[in-house]
This record gives structure tokens, C-alpha cells and sequence, in this order.
């Protein structure tokens, strides 16, 4: 098992964003909100997007932070979520938003993170 995040696994086409903010489904489990998509499969079962936004996080070197610490908590935990969707025959686009005003550490990080793939394995990762 590859504990890697390869820029196949991550959103950066615009229309997809675009399709996603669009299209999307939403919940909160906070300090994220997720905004999520089934769409028709493409190489990769899930692709993710990270948004800390200027808002929220003023400083640059804060946001990067938050980030980081975000794909790293996904990229340790992705792999249940990833063999459940791999069978079925779309791709899932998720964009995770940074709500919080506050820096987070990285085990809080983790452990939201861990449940939200969770809650979207539940949802998607029914074959039968």
C-alpha cells in the first residue's frame, strides 16, 4: 500500500472546481466543509481540492500550513475510502474548506479528516 497524493489524485482543471461548486453536495463537520461529487470514472477513484480561505486565515504562511497538515491527514487516510470507490464506475471529486479562524493541530486535523472520509465511504462505498 502507497502512502503517496499524486497530481492525479488532486483537482486542478478549473471546470472541474467549477462543477463541483455547482453540482456539489455539502455538509459540515467542522472545521471543514466538504463539498463532494460523483462523476463519470477517470483515472483516479477520488480527487480532492484543499481552499483555506484568506478570510478565515489571513497570513499566507499559515494557510500553506493548513494545507499541508490537510493533505497529509488525507493522504494517511485515504486508502479505505479509495478501495471501496475503486469498484464502482465514477470518479468522486471532494473539495475540502478550512472554516476555523484558529490553527489547527495536526492530530485534530487527522482525526476530522478520518471521520469525513468515513461518513463519504458510508455514502459511496455500497456496492450491492
Amino acid at each position: 500500500m502507497k502512502f503517496d497524493l499524486k497530481k492525479s489524485e488532486r483537482i486542478h482543471h478549473r471546470d472541474e472546481i467549477q462543477m463541483l461548486f455547482t453540482k456539489g453536495k455539502t455538509f459540515v463537520d467542522f472545521p471543514f466543509r466538504v463539498i463532494y461529487l460523483s462523476v463519470p470514472k477517470e483515472t483516479e477513484a477520488v480527487k480532492i481540492a484543499v481552499s483555506i480561505p484568506k478570510k478565515k486565515i489571513k497570513k499566507a504562511v499559515d494557510r500553506n500550513l493548513l494545507k499541508r497538515r490537510t493533505k497529509e491527514a488525507y493522504r494517511l487516510n485515504k486508502h479505505s475510502l479509495k478501495s471501496a470507490i475503486a469498484k464502482q464506475e465514477f470518479t468522486l471529486l471532494i473539495m475540502f474548506i478550512f472554516q476555523s479562524k484558529e490553527i489547527l493541530p495536526f492530530m485534530e486535523i487527522q482525526d476530522k479528516i478520518n471521520r469525513i472520509l468515513l461518513r463519504l465511504e458510508k455514502l459511496y462505498g455500497k456496492t450491492d
